[in-house]
C-alpha cells in the first residue's frame, strides 16, 4: 500500500530509527546513477527513482500524463500511439529495466513510483501484470518500500551545488496569478477563522465552517489533470472558475458580519452623550471581534477591546467620543469605523459616521429664529393686507 501511494518527493518510513528517505526523480539530481540510496548530509537520505520508467507508466491508458520529471526533448503528443502500444511499451521497459538490474547491479532494484492518478482500470491492471511477470519468472523480488532505508548511504560525488533540482519545465504547474489569488484566498479565509469561536453547544466547529472554502484552493491548484493534453485547458478554466466562486462565497461571507449605525448622523446633547452602533453577525458560530476607528487628529473613542456577537444574532454597543477642541466650533466631525480580528485585520467593510457636535445644533439657531421672525412678519402682513380689503369692499 505504502508503495502503491507513494509519490515524488514522498517520505519512506524509516527504519530502525534511521531518518526517513525521501524519493526523488534521477532527473533531479544531475550525474548519479538511476538507482541508488544517497546521503547528502546532515542526516538528509534519497533514493532516486527512474524517470523514464515513471513517465512510461504514466503515459499508459486513454488518458497519458506528462510529468514535471520528463526530459523536455522526450515529450511528444503521447496520443498518436494507441493506448494498446503504449501499454506494452510499458511494460516492456519494466521487464528490461528488471532483468537489466539483476544481471548488472544484483540487490540495487529498480524504484518506479506510479502516477497518483489513473483514467481507468486496464491501465492500473496492465502495469500490475508486468510487475506480476518478473516477480513470477524471478527476474525481480518484491521488496518493500521501508527497505530504501536499510542500505547504508552512499555519499554524493563532488560536483557543482547547483546539481540538484527540476532541470525541466513543469507543464501542469499553476500560474503565479493564481499562486497569488489562492494564498490572499487562503489568508482571508484564515482570518476569517480565527475571528470566530467555538460554541460547545453548537456541533459546528470553526475549523469545519472555513475547511471547505480551503479545500477549493487546494481543487484549483491540482496538478492531476493539468498533466493531461487532452484535459490542460479544461483543467485551467476549472482553476479559474473555482478561484473566482471563492471569492465571491468568501466576501459574501465575511460581509455578514458588519457594523451597522442606527443613523448616518449622530446629534448629541453634550459632548459625553454616548454614542450606539449595532454589530450583526450573519455566522453560525460567535464572534469575537474588536472595533477600529479613524477619525481627526486629537479624537479619542472609547470602546470596548473586543465584542462578541452571538451567533445568527446582533448586539448594541455604546461608546463615546471625545472630538479636540477646534472641531468643537465645526458643525460635524467624520469617524470611520470597522470589525477586525484580535490581530488588527480588518473583517468587514467600514461605516461612516457623521458626529454633529453642539456647535452644529446651536449654530443654526440665529438663522432658525431669523426665518421665524420673517414668518411672522409675512402672516402679519397678509392678515392686515386681507382687513384692508374687506373694509374696502364693505364701506
Amino acid at each position: 500500500e505504502a508503495g502503491r501511494l507513494a509519490g515524488p518527493g514522498a517520505a519512506a518510513p524509516a527504519a530502525g530509527g534511521l531518518p526517513p528517505t525521501v524519493i526523488v526523480a534521477d532527473t533531479a539530481v544531475r550525474d548519479l546513477p538511476r538507482a541508488g540510496v544517497w546521503s547528502a548530509g546532515g542526516g538528509v537520505r534519497f533514493a532516486t527513482a527512474d524517470s523514464f520508467l515513471t513517465q512510461a507508466v504514466a503515459a499508459t491508458g486513454s488518458d497519458p500524463l506528462t510529468l514535471a520529471t520528463t526530459d523536455d526533448a522526450l515529450r511528444w503528443e503521447w496520443r498518436i500511439d494507441s493506448p494498446v502500444a503504449r501499454d506494452i511499451t510499458a511494460r516492456s521497459m519494466l521487464r528490461l529495466a528488471a532483468g537489466d538490474a539483476a544481471a548488472t547491479a544484483p540487490g540495487a532494484g529498480v524504484l518506479v513510483v506510479p502516477p497518483n492518478h489513473m483514467a481507468d482500470p486496464q491501465q492500473a491492471d496492465g502495469v500490475l501484470a508486468s510487475l506480476a511477470a518478473v516477480l513470477n519468472d524471478g527476474t525481480a523480488v518484491a521488496r518493500p518500500l521501508a527497505a530504501l532505508a536499510e542500505p547504508a548511504p552512499a555519499p554524493l560525488p563532488p560536483g557543482p551545488a547547483d546539481g540538484f533540482g527540476a532541470p525541466f519545465s513543469t507543464p501542469a504547474a499553476p500560474t503565479d496569478t493564481e499562486i497569488q489569488r489562492s494564498a490572499q484566498q487562503a489568508t482571508y479565509t484564515l482570518q476569517l477563522t480565527r475571528l470566530m469561536v467555538n460554541d460547545p453547544h453548537i456541533a459546528l466547529t470553526r475549523y469545519q465552517f472555513t475547511e471547505p472554502l480551503l479545500d477549493d484552493l487546494l481543487a484549483a491548484l491540482s496538478t492531476t489533470e493539468r498533466r493531461s493534453l487532452a484535459h490542460h485547458v479544461a483543467s485551467d478554466r476549472r482553476a479559474e472558475d473555482i478561484l473566482t466562486g471563492n471569492k465571491a462565497m468568501l466576501q459574501q461571507i465575511r460581509s455578514s458580519v458588519a457594523l451597522l449605525p442606527p443613523g448616518t448622523v449622530y446629534t448629541r446633547i453634550s459632548d459625553s452623550s454616548p454614542l450606539l452602533i449595532i454589530g450583526r453577525n450573519g455566522l453560525p458560530l460567535p464572534v469575537d471581534a474588536k472595533i477600529d476607528w479613524q477619525g481627526p487628529v486629537g479624537t479619542r473613542i472609547e470602546v470596548p477591546d473586543s465584542q462578541q456577537i452571538p451567533a445568527k444574532g446582533s448586539i448594541t454597543i455604546q461608546f463615546t467620543a471625545t472630538l479636540p477642541q477646534d472641531l468643537q466650533l465645526r458643525r460635524r466631525a467624520e469617524i470611520t469605523m470597522w470589525l477586525s480580528t484580535a490581530d488588527g485585520a480588518p473583517i468587514a467593510d467600514p461605516v461612516e459616521l457623521s458626529v454633529q457636535t453642539r456647535a452644529g445644533i446651536t449654530g443654526n439657531a440665529p438663522t432658525t429664529a431669523l426665518l421665524v421672525g420673517l414668518a411672522v412678519l409675512l402672516v402679519w402682513r397678509l392678515v392686515t393686507f386681507s382687513r384692508r380689503r374687506r373694509r374696502r369692499d364693505n364701506p
